[in-house]
């Protein structure tokens, strides 16, 4: 089935280095994840992500169905290893807290590699090896990622060495595929040259949760002086002022004056997602005119001091710099926010990765799962970029929003309307709170993509711990290509289809919990003119009931 590749447990990444572990054999707990008394600890003898643990319990071993285990902590429950677990339909493991691990031995030799985006090696990723190491009671020497940073259990004990390079994205994948990097940082999706590069180093699809994970999301802003009177842009103006077509901003009727452009340069991730979301589409090339900077911070500085001055960075670096609104040809007007990026609603929202190919170290592995889990969440907030825990709007945020929609319909012509649909809508957004994930699905797919997958794990566990007993709306929607009736259908296939990976993880969640709907190509977050704003119409979101 389609999930065996796809939804490796999560877990999966942190055990992928049992192979290259130390020497010195430690005990490792597993437990069933429908059923945490089931416990079967002992050293690692063969892991395989899309099969089976297997781990010497006692004199023998024992097989441990991937997908029904996770890591856990604590004494061994006596088990018998003549009688192993049974597999069951479970899909995806709950994250489990790295803290509830046993403590990881440092050997006499352990180093890993860290290569890639400037946008996450700059500020974030200095902090989020800080996080790891206080998280896991490690010493921390430096505190840069241009260089050799040692995590240790004691001030004169063995050291973990990590080499943190953080020269662009279009240095993680060579440095992945060349054995330097155990993770490459990337502040866009892999391209398809790079995935040619991981197929010859013998990884064929880096698409799968077993070497993609999505560990915080940005928003690419465009900035000008807080001086400047503009407020909104559309994509086209933006092509054509980054492009040199318009050259003075009286030509957007504006007071009058001429335009300086200030850019990425181009080693860095984030000039390659403005180059995609922007200027190909509209095959422009950015203006030779165009001051160009290594560094977001110095950028958003420049252009804050130019009254004059326009560019673009990552929303964690807007500093004091002010933010431009991206308005569609089709009415559609979306700020930077928040909870547009987390929706991934906004236009330039991205998302930043983790590529992991063969890990050389635990520490390695131990690191993208702190990463990815909820210990992870407040270190990537404090560093200004936008995190990937669920929150709930109020229930008077989601009805402005519904009430926004009816006022002012986006004008596309093959856009329909369907006036029951909508009263459903309304009557659902009367009792109901949106959440701030959306799932997505694989482009040309009725598949999540990873992101979805490891959603799906955060909202099982946040139905089962956290909405006290209150049932969730999954509501599907769908771009306008097609008729109302058959976008319907389409849509609230794509609801159960984040049901039924809900359901798979294994929460104590009742099915009954779990409702979902169509509505076809209403609310649209983006215009459907091209395939992009499809792509992010074709969604399904989380609405929270009352109770």
């Amino acid at each position: 089935m389609w999930w065996r590749c796809t939804l490796c447990i999560i877990v999966g990444s942190s055990l992928l280095a049992a192979a290259s572990w130390p020497a010195e054999a430690f005990e490792t707990c597993f437990c069933a994840k429908a059923d945490a008394k089931q416990k079967y600890c002992g050293e690692i003898i063969k892991f395989d992500p899309d099969d089976a643990i297997t781990v010497r319990v006692g004199p023998a071993p024992i097989s441990l169905p991937t997908l029904n285990f996770a890591e856990c902590h604590g004494e061994a429950v006596p088990a018998s290893p003549a009688s192993p677990p049974a597999r069951r339909d479970a899909v995806v493991a709950v994250p489990v807290t790295p803290a509830t691990r046993p403590e990881t031995p440092i050997a006499q030799v352990e180093a890993f590699g860290i290569y890639g985006s400037n946008t996450i090696g700059e500020e974030l990723m200095p902090r989020l090896i800080a996080g790891y190491a206080q998280h896991e009671r490690l010493l921390l020497e430096g505190d840069r990622c241009d260089g050799e940073l040692l995590l240790r259990r004691t001030a004169t004990g063995p050291a973990v060495a990590i080499a943190c390079s953080a020269r662009g994205s279009h240095t993680g994948i060579p440095a992945l595929a060349a054995g330097k990097a155990d993770i490459a940082m990337l502040s866009r999706p892999i391209s398809a040259a790079e995935q040619e590069i991981m197929r010859a180093a013998d990884m064929k699809d880096m698409t799968t949760l077993r070497h993609e994970q999505a560990v915080a999301l940005d928003g690419l802003i465009v900035i000008v002086s807080a001086q400047n009177p503009a407020s909104a842009l559309t994509l086209d103006q933006i092509g054509r002022i980054f492009s040199g077509d318009i050259a003075d901003w009286s030509q957007l009727g504006l007071p009058a004056g001429r335009i300086y452009v200030y850019a990425r340069d181009d080693a860095s991730g984030t000039r390659d997602t403005f180059n995609t979301l922007v200027m190909e589409p509209r095959h422009r090339k950015l203006t030779a005119s165009a001051k160009l900077f290594a560094s977001s911070s110095d950028l958003s500085d420049q252009v804050a001091a130019d009254p004059r001055g326009i560019g673009f960075v990552g929303y964690a670096y807007r500093r004091n710099a002010k933010a431009l609104a991206i308005s569609e040809p089709c009415g559609i007007v979306q700020k930077a926010t928040v909870a547009t990026i987390k929706a991934e609603d906004y236009p330039l929202s991205r998302r930043l990765y983790f590529y992991t190919g063969k890990l050389h170290s635990v520490h390695a592995a131990n690191f993208v799962y702190y990463v990815i889990s909820d210990a992870a969440q407040e270190v990537i907030s404090r560093s200004n970029f936008v995190n990937q825990s669920i929150e709930a709007e109020t229930g008077a945020e989601t009805r402005a929003r519904v009430r926004d929609f009816e006022r002012a319909r986006p004008t596309e012509p093959d856009l329909e309307f369907d006036v029951a649909a909508m009263q459903r809508l309304r009557l659902d957004a009367e009792h109901a709170e949106r959440l701030s994930v959306s799932f997505r699905f694989r482009s040309g797919t009725a598949t999540l993509d990873t992101k979805a997958l490891q959603d799906a794990v955060r909202l099982a566990a946040y139905l089962s711990e956290q909405a006290h007993g209150r049932r969730i709306l999954l509501m599907g929607f769908a771009d306008a290509k097609g008729t109302f009736a058959s976008n319907m259908a389409l849509s609230r296939q794509r609801a159960e289809e984040v049901r039924r990976v809900i359901l798979a993880t294994g929460a104590a969640i009742s099915p009954d919990a779990i409702v979902t709907r169509g509505y076809s190509e209403l609310m649209p977050v983006a215009c459907n003119s091209d395939e992009e704003g499809r792509e992010k119409n074709r969604r399904v979101e989380a609405w929270l009931m009352a109770e």
